[in-house]
């Protein structure tokens, strides 16, 4: 009964660092071979005294065939936005993205790429996330931070992401000294 347990238990360990390693070598892979893809974010204060210095990131989410999609608490509920999904999104200059339009399915125009989104809900509204809701960065690296205008994302074609920095104004990556 005990090498049983022990057995199970040892099978049920290898599973588990079995299916991590996968996670993160996808993660990796995007990584290293996704497109590069800036989301303009909204201003959010930097600072959590529990986690240490972080942004809390929320996502400027206009996208062409409606208003927006953070601010649409009820067009979400009417439009019957799944609360996982896809959106269908256009590189401009710069690598900067614009959203189009929620993924239904279909085939995509040329320069149309899918984003995995997810709802979250805050206060009043639905916020869509992509990739990651917070960037952490080390401590006292706040004022570096405080002037980001784009969440940096690495994309793979099925449109899973990985938030890989903050970008200026200029779309440049921010690099604290």
């Amino acid at each position: 009964m005990k090498v049983a347990r022990n057995l199970l238990f040892l099978v049920g360990l290898i599973t588990i660092l079995i299916v991590i390693n996968v996670q993160i070598r996808q993660k990796e892979e995007i990584i290293d071979y996704g497109r590069t893809v800036l989301l303009r974010l909204q201003p959010i204060d930097p600072r959590s005294v529990m986690q240490g210095d972080f942004m809390r990131l929320r996502y400027n989410a206009q996208i062409q065939e409606r208003s927006t999609l953070d601010k649409a608490g009820e067009a979400a509920t009417s439009t019957n936005i799944p609360w996982n999904g896809q959106v269908v999104y256009r590189l401009l200059d710069g690598n900067i993205a614009r959203l189009e339009r929620i993924y239904k399915g279909g085939s995509l125009q040329p320069n149309e790429h899918l984003l995995d989104y997810k709802l979250q809900k805050s206060r009043n509204d639905l916020e869509f996330i992509f990739s990651a809701d917070s960037f952490f960065f080390q401590e006292g690296h706040a004022k570096h931070y405080e002037n980001a205008r784009y969440g940096v994302l690495k994309v793979a074609s099925n449109g899973s992401s990985v938030l890989i920095g903050l970008a200026n104004n200029d779309g440049h990556i921010i690099k604290p000294q």
